[in-house]
């Protein structure tokens, strides 16, 4: 990560300690972690926790369904309008002689995807048509001009893709992540954007979906925006260098997480390795 540049000075290479213990196994450490704790090829925090996302799913409803999980935006759109389900609950008015139906409410008892209503979660959907090039492209400026890329085809569609799939969110959209995680804990969604925090929750035997739970990568694109030609593009190299079956995925890192990371002047003699045991990140 570049703003390590102004930590480095400070702070203590922890490749001895890292790499040498079995129980961390750092090479397991999810890539893009690994690179947000280092300078360079210097690895000066250890990564203790991330808030990259998952598209968790309701495992029973997509098998009894005969929905394979979603690799792209546009098929859980599909996913979502197909497991979205609402009742009619008629509204009576009885006088002395007779019961009338004036009007019925809407009960959604199962909503088809749960998104909280925040930016991350929108970007989570951009990223992959903005960024096809790995992470130095960006997504929320154009390196080479500093230009917002938020003027572009790109953009829009996502905007659409994100508009629909609120339709089918609690409060058409507008629900906190705290809502939209104990709806689908509860059993009441079919799909839920969230961070790694909830797989401790959903491995409680309390939650309604502890054993019908799974949960797959975020989705991909099966276009991207040409930055040159200022147009969609079908994903196909070398629109899409790192395409994984015509589909351009970008993780985005959304709200970030925790790094732990050694002083080094808080240990005698600067040639000292730091000490960061697994034990001691329990």
């Amino acid at each position: 990560a570049k703003w390590f540049g102004d930590l480095e000075p400070h702070l203590m290479d922890l490749s001895d300690s890292i790499f040498e213990d079995e129980k961390i196994r750092y090479d397991d450490i999810y890539y893009s972690m690994r690179r947000t704790s280092s300078f360079g090829t210097l690895p000066l925090g250890l990564p203790i926790s991330s808030d990259m996302f998952l598209l968790y799913y309701r495992e029973d409803l997509l098998l009894e369904n005969k929905i394979s999980p979603p690799k792209t935006w546009q098929e859980l759109l599909i996913a979502a309008a197909a497991l979205h389900k609402t009742t009619q609950t008629p509204m009576n008015v009885t006088s002395s002689t007779t019961t009338t139906t004036i009007s019925s409410s809407t009960t959604t008892t199962m909503f088809g995807a749960c998104i909280p209503a925040q930016s991350a979660y929108f970007y989570a959907l951009a990223a992959p048509y903005l960024q096809s090039h790995g992470p130095t492209q960006g997504i929320f400026f154009n390196p080479s001009t500093m230009a917002p890329l938020v003027n572009n085809p790109g953009f829009l569609e996502a905007l659409r893709l994100f508009n629909k799939l609120s339709t089918f969110s609690p409060n058409n959209g507008q629900a906190t992540l705290s809502i939209v995680r104990e709806l689908f804990l509860n059993g009441k969604c079919a799909f839920l954007l969230d961070s790694l925090d909830v797989v401790t929750h959903v491995n409680q035997p309390s939650a309604a979906v502890f054993s019908t739970w799974a949960a797959t990568r975020v989705p991909g694109t099966r276009e991207v925006y040409d930055r040159h030609q200022r147009i969609l593009v079908t994903c196909n190299k070398p629109d899409c260098p790192f395409t994984e079956d015509k589909i351009n995925y970008a993780p985005f890192s959304s709200t970030g997480g925790w790094i732990a990371a050694v002083n080094r002047f808080s240990v005698p003699g600067r040639t000292r390795s730091a000490s960061i045991r697994s034990e001691d990140l329990r």
